[in-house]
Order: structure tokens, then C-alpha cells, then sequence
């Protein structure tokens, strides 16, 4: 069967379905394991009515996609498709609300992480020395129990970051520079 609604009751809709994409990329932080990966999928999925206006209030979940990505190779390919749809949908908001700045720093660790010693884990060289050994761990154990992290997996995600950042240009040099 086919659901119509009345031109008031799809604004009620969209206006619901806005707040519910925001509410979930705030609360993303709050997240942990499956929960937050479920979140970050509702958010990177949101379509383009519901996205439009709010790209930069949705890139937290865009960021915490990609490191949640770092250990599970589905879950980094959602983030990079999200990533370059948001451009490609609203490349003027994407640039110009800094979307692209708040998740720069996570797509750079991609674009260098199959030239790291262990390519399939990403290493944050602020982290104290027990979150890095942490993230190694889980990273291994996550390799031993997902098929999908390898290092192949790793200069796959690796030369799909360098693309976006490339398919960016200036913008991303731009970026970089501030």
C-alpha cells in the first residue's frame, strides 16, 4: 500500500525527521560499540531533504564514522560514500559551514595509514601511550574477528581517502592551511 500524506503532515514529517538526525549526531559522543555504529549509520544515511541546512551539525557522526571505521573496513566505506555524497549533494554548504575541516583530520589518518608500520590500525600520535596501545589491541582483536581488516583493506581505505582529498582540490588545501 501507498502512504500519502498531506503537504502539513510531510512539513511535520521532514521537520521530525531533521530534529531525529540532529539529536542522534549530538548524542553520537554518548555511544559506544554497535549502539554507536547504528547511530552514525542513521545520521550518514539521512537523505538530502533531511541533511540540507545541517551538514555541520551532522559531521560529528561523519567523524566518529571514520574512526569507528579505523577497525571495521563496512563501516569506513559508509563514512567515505557519506562523505563524498554530502560534498557532491551540497558542495557549497559542505565547504563554506567547514564540514570538511571537522572530519579532515580523520580522512588524513587514512590517507597515511597503509604507509604506517601496522596498516590496519590508525594511530593518533596525541593519544597518551596507553590509548594507542588500547587502540592496537582492539584493532588486532577486531582484525581476528572481522575479515574485513587487512592490510589490503587498509591501502584500499588509503587510496580512497587520497581521492576525496584530491577530488577536493583547493578546498581541502584551503582546509589544511586554517
Amino acid at each position: 500500500t501507498q502512504c500519502s500524506l498531506t503537504p502539513g503532515d510531510e512539513d511535520a514529517f521532514l521537520r521530525s525527521a531533521r530534529k531525529f538526525a540532529r539529536d542522534t549526531a549530538h548524542r553520537v559522543g554518548d555511544f559506544r560499540d554497535e549502539l554507536l555504529e547504528c547511530a552514525c549509520r542513521v545520521v550518514l544515511s539521512a537523505p538530502l531533504e533531511v541533511r540540507t541546512g545541517q551538514l555541520a551539525v551532522l559531521a560529528p557522526a561523519l567523524g566518529a564514522a571514520l574512526r569507528l571505521g579505523s577497525a571495521h573496513r563496512p563501516t569506513a566505506s559508509r563514512a567515505f560514500d557519506a562523505v563524498v555524497t554530502w560534498r557532491d549533494d551540497a558542495s557549497d554548504e559542505f565547504f563554506t559551514e567547514d564540514v570538511l575541516e571537522k572530519v579532515l583530520p580523520e580522512i588524513g589518518r587514512y590517507a597515511v595509514a597503509a604507509r604506517s608500520r601496522d596498516v590496519s590500525v590508525v594511530i593518533d600520535k596525541a593519544q597518551s601511550a596507553q590509548a594507542r596501545a588500547r587502540a592496537r589491541r582492539m584493532a588486532l582483536a577486531a582484525q581476528r574477528a572481522d575479515p574485513h581488516v587487512s592490510d589490503s583493506a587498509a591501502r584500499y581505505l588509503s587510496r580512497r581517502a587520497v581521492r576525496f582529498l584530491s577530488s577536493c582540490g583547493g578546498e581541502a588545501v584551503r582546509a589544511v592551511s586554517q
